[in-house]
């Protein structure tokens, strides 16, 4: 199954329209979002959501994404993201 982006009242295919920041860029810059969560952590994504995310409002991630999971880069997320 496809990592996917939820737009209400649609859902963009990762896959099918990468990069996804462009293509939210192209279909929704006149809109803007109030907020994006990015539940996968990709870093191109923050970097570009300037595009369509409204000045000010938040971006909310879950950490980076990595292109493998191993003990190792759980250990690497946890140290660089202190739990509060």
């Amino acid at each position: 199954m496809p990592l996917s982006v939820l737009i209400f009242p649609q859902v963009v295919d990762y896959e099918a329209n990468a990069p996804v920041y462009q293509y939210l860029a192209k279909q929704y810059s006149h809109l803007r979002f109030d907020c994006v969560i990015d539940a996968f952590g990709v870093q191109e994504f923050y970097v570009h959501c300037h595009q369509f995310l409204t000045e000010g409002k938040p971006f909310v991630t879950v950490g980076p994404a990595f292109r493998e999971y191993s003990s190792l880069s759980l250990l690497f997320t946890v140290s660089i993201y202190p739990m509060v």
